[in-house]
């Protein structure tokens, strides 16, 4: 498996990578702003641009929150009133151009993510079936990626669309984590639990480096990403 340095190298990178995609091809879908005493104000792209990066290379560790030596179930709490804190302002952002609401829903993402994060890791931890089961599984990921496509469907009717956010975010960071792990010696189990057979992306002469391939490759691709 890679470590925690990798995969969250991996997220950054992928935030970023997304987040010039988009700004380059339909920078309105990214474009927020803010009201202030009646005033309009944009939300400078760095804010945004920074948010977007700093929650993508957060949400590429959670699939290892099972593994009780891992390094985020030992931070799973500090993380979880993070995490809770950064999706609580994308979401105030999306549904919302006031200054308060802004302002005050990382502070209610936080409590939530502080209060609920014991309490998922453990039914995390039992659900799973193991480390590297059912949060390394592909199906998951498809799962929560028709989730959110589902609530994005439904939502434009009854105005709650921007709730796709939360279930789009857990896969997009387990789709960055598998990267991170498909190409070492151990695999990850793509289709489990319908199937427990570990998938490799190379051969295990190569796979040894596959860690240190990855990195590499991240790192370029962030450099491209930044001057575009």
């Amino acid at each position: 498996m890679s470590g925690y340095h990798t995969h969250m190298l991996i997220g950054a990178v992928g935030g970023l990578s997304t987040y010039k995609a988009v700004d380059l091809v339909a920078p309105s879908a990214i474009a927020m702003r803010i009201t202030v005493a009646n005033q309009v104000y944009p939300v400078p792209p760095v804010i945004i641009g920074s948010t977007w990066v700093v929650a993508s290379a957060l949400l590429a560790l959670w699939p290892d929150i099972d593994e009780p030596r891992s390094w985020i179930s030992h931070r799973a709490i500090h993380l979880m009133w993070l995490l809770g804190a950064i999706l609580g302002l994308i979401f105030a952002m999306l549904v919302s151009e006031s200054l308060i609401v802004i302002v005050m829903a990382p502070f209610f993402g936080a409590i939530v993510g502080l209060i609920g994060g014991g309490v998922f890791l453990r039914f995390l931890r039992f659900l799973s079936g193991g480390h590297r089961r059912l949060t390394h599984s592909m199906i998951v990921g498809f799962f929560l990626f028709i989730l959110a496509g589902a609530l994005l469907f439904i939502g434009s009717f009854v105005r709650f669309a921007a709730l796709s956010v939360f279930p789009f975010a857990f896969a997009w960071g387990q789709m960055l984590h598998l990267v991170g792990d498909i190409v070492t010696p151990e695999g990850v189990p793509l289709l489990y639990p319908f199937s427990r057979r570990d998938i490799h992306v190379f051969p295990r002469y190569i796979a040894q480096f596959g860690e240190l391939i990855v990195g590499i490759s991240a790192l370029l691709v962030g450099f491209v990403a930044l001057w575009l």
